[in-house]
Parts: structure tokens; C-alpha cells; sequence
């Protein structure tokens, strides 16, 4: 049985934890003022791996809390972390991976600039990860403020070619919404994909969680608001998806 990963989910804006709902920077709730604290909260709860993600460097365009995120990876033992938000140099993914980050996760900058993702999969094999965030089966980028103007599915099997192994797909209008995952939608989007994908977006219940393990190519769900909320306890998600 392929493994199934939980990512719980560390957004970072102004060096604050924070949650926003479909993805509006205006709406960000704030739930922590200490990542590195957060982060020991999920390792201590069992988790091995961690999402982390420069919301301000992801509408910005470069990053803004790499220092913070930097912290993260250095107090972290154990502990597997793939980081994305504002990445757009291979400079920028070499300072996250000699940190220790296992993954990068790559968005506008994958799409925009398919030289420097030629030259990141070339360089670090095995280490990158394209986010394709979707709202009604369209892309959008630059922290999901702008269309792209292609289609996911499409997208993915672009990625596929370039060598990407693994994506993040994100459901935009379910983000930070506590409303559960769209199993059917997401079942028709991902099953003709070509690579294996995390899922993120409405992730709120153990239910949503065993869904998702049925569903082909799907390997991983990042968890955000939910483990903020108390709407999934980590300890009893991670018996749940091992089990």
C-alpha cells in the first residue's frame, strides 16, 4: 500500500502563524506568533513532515520570511519540512535545502519560467514540488491572485515532461473554509493525472481524511485550519491514516 503522509501546514505572514480563508491576505487569522514553537506543537503530536509556506513571499514574489523559516528548519530534528512561497532562483532553493529542507515547493515561478524549473529538477532531483493551486479547474498563480490562463490538468502533464515527480494541488474555494473536500470533483480532476499529488484545500475532518486515501494517485493531504480549530486532533489523524 503506497504510503499516505499528513502534512500539517505553517503559513507565514509578517513572521505570524496564520490561516486565511481562500486565500485573501486580508482575512488572515492569526494563531501563533512563534513558528518555531508551532512546529514542535505538530512534531511533538507525531508528525513527519511539515508545510511551509512564505504567504508573503508568495504574493511578493520573493521571500519575505526566510529567516523565520530558517529557524524552523534548524530546531527541527526528525522532522521532514518541504517550504514554498516566493520562490523564484535557484540561489533562493539552494539557502532552504542546505537548511534543511527536504522539498521545495515551487508555484508561480515553475509555470512562469519552465528554464528554471528544467534546471532546479536537474540539480536537485527528487527535491521539487510543483503547487498547482485550482479554482474550478483553472490555475492561478502569484498567491492565487491571478489567473493563469490554463488548465490544471493540462498543466500537470506539462510537469510531467519537464520531470516533476510529485505536486500539491490546492482547492482555492475551500481553503480556510472548514467545509470538507469536494471528493467527487477532486476524484474526476485527479485521477488522469500523470504524478502522484498531495491534496490541500478544505481538509476538516477524519472522514475527509479516508476519503482522500482512496482516491487514485493521492499520497498526502495538507491540514491547516482544521488542526488550528481543534476540528481534527493530529495524534488521532496520523493513527488514522497509518493505521
Amino acid at each position: 500500500m503506497t504510503a499516505f503522509d499528513l502534512y500539517p501546514a505553517i503559513d507565514l505572514k509578517g513572521g505570524q502563524c496564520v490561516r486565511l480563508r481562500q486565500g485573501e491576505m486580508h482575512a488572515a487569522e492569526v494563531y501563533g506568533n512563534d513558528p518555531v514553537e508551532m512546529a514542535r506543537r505538530w512534531a511533538d503530536a507525531g508528525a513527519g513532515w511539515l508545510h511551509i509556506v512564505d504567504l508573503d513571499g508568495a504574493v511578493g514574489g520573493a521571500p519575505a520570511n526566510r529567516m523565520a523559516i530558517g529557524k524552523v528548519l534548524s530546531a527541527m530534528t526528525g522532522v521532514k519540512a518541504q517550504v514554498g512561497g516566493g520562490i523564484r532562483s535557484l540561489e533562493q532553493m539552494t539557502w532552504y535545502l542546505e537548511r534543511g529542507a527536504a522539498r521545495v515547493v515551487l508555484g508561480t515561478s515553475a509555470i512562469e519560467r519552465p528554464e528554471l524549473l528544467r534546471d532546479a529538477v536537474a540539480r536537485f532531483a527528487g527535491r521539487i514540488v510543483v503547487s498547482l493551486d485550482s479554482r474550478d479547474g483553472q490555475l492561478y498563480v502569484d498567491g492565487w491572485t491571478r489567473p493563469a490562463g490554463r488548465r490544471v490538468d493540462e498543466t500537470a502533464r506539462w510537469l510531467a515532461g519537464l520531470g516533476v515527480t510529485q505536486l500539491v494541488l490546492t482547492d482555492i474555494s475551500r481553503d480556510g473554509m472548514l467545509g470538507g473536500v469536494d471528493l467527487a470533483r477532486l476524484r474526476a480532476l485527479i485521477e488522469p493525472l500523470p504524478l502522484p499529488v498531495i491534496v490541500a484545500g478544505g481538509v476538516s475532518s477524519l472522514e475527509d481524511l479516508a476519503g482522500l486515501k482512496r482516491l487514485p494517485n493521492v499520497n498526502g493531504a495538507i491540514i491547516g485550519k482544521a488542526l488550528y480549530t481543534h476540528a481534527i486532533d493530529l495524534k488521532l489523524a496520523l493513527q488514522a491514516v497509518r493505521g
